[in-house]
């Protein structure tokens, strides 16, 4: 390698971790099963993706009446029984994966 190279490849660096920015989320799940809600603490780079993974969690049993995706706290949509109304109905737009 050249020393003349050494720049580029910082840079490269840099833009490539700039632009590799992960999230943490957290997954509520309403399991009838249980009394309190399951969490799971994915991490994800975008919303579209946390919320991909929560929808997967949501159908992943029979026993999954409903999720609710945070991030730092604050909703980002839920779906089923954390639904806004509580009645199984989507916070924004349709789900993709139900």
């Amino acid at each position: 390698m050249l020393a003349d190279d050494v720049p580029a490849i910082e840079f490269g660096r840099a833009l490539w971790s700039e632009t590799r920015q992960m999230a943490d989320f957290e997954v509520y799940i309403d399991d009838d099963r249980y009394s309190v809600p399951s969490l799971y603490l994915i991490t994800a780079q975008t919303d579209a993706r946390a919320r991909a993974v929560a929808e997967e969690l949501l159908v992943s049993s029979d026993h999954h009446q409903g999720v609710e995706l945070r991030r730092g706290g604050e909703r980002i949509f839920g779906l089923g029984s954390y639904g806004p109304s509580g009645l199984g109905e989507p916070d924004h737009e349709e789900s993709t994966c139900l």
